[in-house]
């Protein structure tokens, strides 16, 4: 049981000293490129949706995405409301992989096979 308790702090400890020091990471490598950067991409609210499904389907997880906006915000990069902009396209990624998962997609993979290989040849 405390072994248990103290992997699960252990394991928070190292999730969120990873977070510190990829933020502080990408501060350094990047500066002020990253925060002008932001600052286009955000000037638009869908073109920022779109970068929020794009981030969430690069990483694979919106917990990972959620984190390091947090972690921009924190340290001042971006603001909070590109950060909400972008966090609501997470959401809406998180919510399509969802229904892709859900659906039974399996009845179309050999018909897509075939379509495949016949626009390849």
């Amino acid at each position: 049981m405390y072994l248990q308790i103290i992997g699960i702090f252990g394991g928070l400890v190292i999730f969120l000293y990873g977070l510190q020091k990829t933020n502080l990471n990408l501060r350094q490598a990047f500066g002020n490129k990253l925060q002008a950067w932001i600052s286009k991409i955000s000037y638009h609210h869908s073109l920022s949706l779109f970068f929020g499904v794009f981030l969430t389907f690069t990483m694979q997880s919106s917990t990972a995405a959620t984190s390091l906006l947090v972690g921009l915000i924190n340290t001042g990069m971006m603001t909070l409301s590109q950060g909400l902009q972008i966090l609501i396209g997470t959401s809406i990624s998180t919510a399509i992989a969802t229904q892709i998962i859900t659906c039974n997609i399996a009845q179309y993979t050999y018909f897509n096979f075939i379509w495949l290989w016949i626009k390849i040849y």
